[in-house]
């Protein structure tokens, strides 16, 4: 439901301002800034987008998981997609997208979610593996405890016989 909502509000709220801008700077420069701030957006992200790829190869190079790139690089992504859309409001949210301040509190943010869930539901890890042992020792055969593990099977003795 948030995302409908979401989804029929965006496009109403870009509409508005779009209206709003049109009517305090006119039609043709507003169409103009739209153009500029798609054409600024996209060398942004030529510029970070490389930067980030550079740093993401040099953490390879050292054996390290390049994980704060790969999201660096989904927020860049997501800002490109953002400025590309027509309206001042994505474009808004597009730009902010390429400050690095708004990169890392939002990589905080999310990095809390898991610790947030598990804490409104009353559930822990703890209790993730006990369950998943539990599931699994339920799918496993019984075996008598006296019995070795034996394996069964036909073998060919290859080992040439020196005479």
């Amino acid at each position: 439901m948030f995302y409908f909502v979401l989804f029929l509000f965006i496009p109403v709220l870009e509409v508005i301002v779009f209206v709003k801008a049109g009517q305090y700077i006119g039609i043709l420069n507003t169409l103009m800034l739209t153009v500029l701030t798609a054409i600024m957006g996209m060398a942004l992200l030529r510029a970070q987008g490389f930067q980030t790829i550079q740093r993401a190869q040099q953490k390879l190079a050292r054996n390290e998981a390049p994980l704060s790139e790969m999201f660096d690089g989904l927020c860049l992504f997501a800002a490109g997609l953002l400025l590309l859309t027509p309206g001042f409001v994505t474009d808004t949210v597009g730009f902010l997208l390429f400050l690095p301040p708004i990169r890392a509190l939002l990589k905080h943010n999310i990095k809390q979610l898991p610790g947030v869930f598990f804490q409104q539901s009353n559930f822990s890890s703890e209790e993730m593996f006990r369950m998943k042992r539990e599931e699994d020792e339920k799918h496993q055969k019984p075996r008598p405890n006296n019995r070795p593990n034996i394996i069964e099977g036909e073998y060919t003795d290859i080992t040439e016989k020196d005479d």
